[in-house]
């Protein structure tokens, strides 16, 4: 008569543990890599102070707008991929804005155009 011993002490418990930490993702996995861009004003528009603001259209990122850094023609910054409503707004409501796509590997510069009044 043969005895065979089971020495694997696996338990379900720890084979449930080992699945937790082998499917746990990195929680940085889902961030995309920022993307540059900026926005200017049409050529020959007198120099005026600026608010610049960019809101993102995309309805899983929609919300609050984010204010550039510049006060300008020219308005910069990073963003994560998507569609945006960019605005320069300055002195006595002047304002101009647009709507643009930023990608990743592309030229992501644009002009805005003056908002009618």
């Amino acid at each position: 008569m043969f005895l065979i011993e089971d020495t694997d002490a696996t338990t379900l418990e720890s084979l449930a543990a080992k699945a937790t930490v082998a499917t746990r993702a990195d929680p940085q996995q889902d961030d995309l890599p920022l993307v540059s861009a900026s926005f200017r004003l049409p050529a020959n528009t007198p120099a005026i102070a600026l608010v610049w603001t960019a809101r993102p259209l995309d309805s899983d990122r929609a919300g609050a707008a984010l204010t550039l850094d510049a006060r300008d023609a020219v308005g910069r910054g990073e963003f994560e991929p998507g569609r945006y409503a960019v605005r320069a707004v300055g002195a006595e409501g002047v304002e101009f804005s647009a709507r643009v796509e930023i990608v990743p590997g592309q030229d992501n510069r644009f002009e805005l155009t003056r908002a009618q009044d």
